[in-house]
């Protein structure tokens, strides 16, 4: 395997933004990869294997950290991961259906990030706490939307960073730091669902993976160190900025 340095840069470049604020891996990857002259086929496949290996590593280093919300990554895993299996399942159908979906996917996405990046940015109060005072009612909603995200992430690559990071910012009451490593663990687990079907499919190219893990995995190690280092005040604007500019994106 010939090693290309377009590829590595990728890779780093995405796993640095990937440690540091949980989100950008699949919206700003796929998109590349298409761009580089990949079928979009494999680069979603594709991506999604090496999104899961690269986030096992940084989801490992926020475990050492102890910047990690276990009982929350648990909930919303009851949701997000039966999701993406689903969705990976009845994919077929809706192209047999000739159905298609991605503008309004996209959009919707795109209307998403830009209200959760106001909460974070703007520092709206969130209501749900993970301790004894948690709302049973505000849990289920939470297990019910991660299951929605498991879903689009599995027709589309996108969502398994972004969108349960803006999940959690709306709704969790927890420094940002954790809600990174727990968004971190818990999109590992979809990514892994869901690249693991694709791979069943023939939609995997194992020596891009490779070429790309060469980059992002010393990426995402980096991108969890330092954000350990920010200020509370300062990932709560780099995440926010982040999430923003997606969701503008893909408006």
């Amino acid at each position: 395997m010939e090693l290309e340095p377009q590829l590595w840069a990728l890779g780093f470049g995405v796993g640095i933004l990937v440690g540091l604020t949980g989100m950008g891996g699949g919206s700003l990857m796929t998109p590349a990869l298409v761009l580089m002259g990949f079928r979009p086929a494999v680069a979603v496949g594709t991506d999604l294997v090496q999104m899961a290996i690269m986030k096992l590593v940084g989801a490992a280093q926020h475990l050492r950290q102890g910047t990690v919300e276990l009982r929350l990554v648990l909930l919303l895993a009851l949701g997000s991961v039966p999701g993406s299996l689903l969705g990976t399942l009845i994919l077929p159908l809706w192209e047999r259906l000739g159905i298609s979906v991605d503008d309004l996917l996209r959009h919707l996405l795109g209307v998403v990030l830009v209200v959760a990046a106001g909460f974070l940015l703007l520092r709206v109060r969130r209501p749900l706490s993970m301790g004894e005072g948690a709302y049973p009612w505000a849990k289920a909603s939470l297990v019910l939307a991660s299951f929605v995200v498991g879903m689009l992430v599995a027709w589309t690559s996108v969502g398994s960073g972004v969108l349960l990071m803006a999940l959690m910012a709306s709704t969790v009451s927890l420094p940002v730091v954790k809600l990174v490593g727990t968004d971190l663990v818990n999109a590992c687990l979809i990514t892994l669902v869901a690249g693991a079907a694709h791979w069943g499919i023939g939609n995997v190219d194992w020596g891009l993976v490779l070429q790309l893990l060469l980059g992002s995995i010393p990426g995402v190690l980096a991108g969890s160190y330092l954000g350990r280092r920010f200020s509370d005040e300062r990932l709560r604007a780099v995440v926010g900025m982040v999430m923003l500019a997606v969701g503008v994106r893909l408006l």
